[in-house]
């Protein structure tokens, strides 16, 4: 399945929910009003290429596809009308502001402390099947925050260890971290796959017992006296 905008419509909206989604380019084109709004936004939009009506603008404020927001900049709105509208504010930024639908327990009484000096960093990322991978810098308590629709099924490691999923900025997900260098792994392990990787490891020993008894009742047919 795949998503797709108006391009006309996007050049008209201000607040920042393409850059959260990692949105780096868009298609416009001269057949409607899309490629001169876009071209009307340099600060927003870079025309990268052309080949008729046809356009490409490069976002040139998306966000990486992992980072991380200080604790500090916690919001906890308890609904997803809430949190949608919150992001549609114009002035709402997603690098320094990260919503949640409830405090992490660790986290508690952050949101009044100050953040530390200088930005926390996504020093590294890899993405592999069903799997990112984060190298992820803290200088505080901090929430990463991956542009990735938060499904039932993902689950997620920091430094080899469980930790909780968040759904963060209405539908994405997020972890929170300590201070200091953390690895951080999601997994995509859905539901239907764990249970049809069960189904045929059950029926994988169903079908070897049966073998192993069948045999073992035919050797002992065959030695049976006379």
């Amino acid at each position: 399945a795949s998503i797709s905008f108006a391009s006309q419509k996007v050049a008209s909206i201000h607040d920042r929910r393409l850059d959260l989604m990692n949105v780096k380019y868009l298609a416009a084109t001269s057949a409607n009003d899309s490629f001169g709004r876009m071209r009307a936004q340099p600060e927003r939009f870079d025309l990268v290429f052309s080949d008729g009506a046809a356009h490409i603008f490069r976002n040139k404020s998306v966000l990486p596809r992992a980072f991380l927001v200080p604790a500090a900049g916690i919001e906890r709105i308890p609904t997803e009308d809430e949190q949608a509208a919150r992001l549609r504010e114009e002035h709402f930024d997603p690098e320094r502001t990260v919503l949640l639908y409830s405090q992490p327990s660790r986290f508690e009484g952050i949101q009044q402390s100050a953040p530390a000096a200088g930005p926390p960093e996504a020093l590294r990322m890899e993405q592999g099947m069903n799997r990112f991978t984060v190298e992820a810098r803290a200088n505080a308590p901090s929430i990463l925050v991956l542009s990735q629709t938060h499904y039932e099924g993902w689950t997620v490691t920091v430094d080899g260890q469980n930790a909780s999923l968040l759904r963060v900025d209405h539908s994405l997900c997020g972890v929170a971290l300590n201070p200091g260098v953390h690895n951080v792994e999601f997994v995509f392990r859905p539901l239907n796959v764990r249970l049809g990787i069960f189904i045929s490891l059950t029926s994988l020993v169903l079908i070897v017992g049966i073998a192993v008894a069948g045999r073992r009742a035919q050797r002992s047919t065959t030695f049976l006296p006379a």
